[in-house]
């Protein structure tokens, strides 16, 4: 009898003990929802990803806590009601919960044109990217400066920067970019 209870009281221990490092492991993730990517490419695709599959914490795991967008002077003088200059990551997290409505038909394409990969230097690298971005099926074709930088052996988007809008082949002046969108859905 008395080895039974030992036993009992073992195996109570031991579910005590993978408790408390689930919850540990629970609110660590919790506080801590960046993840990464083991490089800058694999960011571009874990964000695309994450629109396709409209999960809000695959695209948050990949941005770095100081994020910032930065728009083009066009999409600035477009929507001077924006404050821009204060686009940071709370701001790009309001989007963002807007932006994955599953309500809302969207797709993103960033890793269909890369002119040019700025090779990862002291923990930072450089993307010139042509993207492409649907939303209700109308375009948004632009190119972007993407600033990865590295913390614990992840890479992280630091920062976009819009460049101007690319000109439309088919006429009708510019295509608009994601600084547009991010006005329409802006928090």
């Amino acid at each position: 009898m008395k080895y039974q209870w030992t036993k009992l009281l073992l195996v109570a221990a031991l579910m005590a003990v993978a408790g408390l490092v689930l919850a540990q492991a629970h609110n660590k993730t919790l506080k801590d929802s960046r993840f990464g990517a083991l490089e800058p490419f694999k960011v571009l695709e874990t964000m695309e990803n994450a629109v396709l599959k409209r999960d809000f914490n695959a695209y948050r795991s990949v941005l770095a806590d100081s994020f910032v967008y930065v728009p083009s002077d066009l999409t600035a003088a477009m929507y001077p009601d924006i404050n821009w200059t204060q686009w940071d990551i709370t701001q790009e997290e309001g989007f963002l919960r807007r932006f994955l409505s599953p309500v809302l038909k969207a797709e993103l394409h960033l890793t269909d044109q890369i002119d040019e990969r700025g090779m990862p230097i002291d923990h930072r690298a450089l993307f010139e990217i042509t993207y492409l971005l649907k939303i209700e099926g109308r375009p948004f074709i632009s190119e972007a400066s993407f600033h990865f930088v590295e913390s614990d052996n992840n890479w992280y988007l630091w920062k976009w920067e819009e460049q101007t809008p690319v000109t439309n082949p088919n006429g009708g002046g510019f295509f608009s970019n994601s600084g547009e969108v991010r006005a329409s859905l802006s928090p």
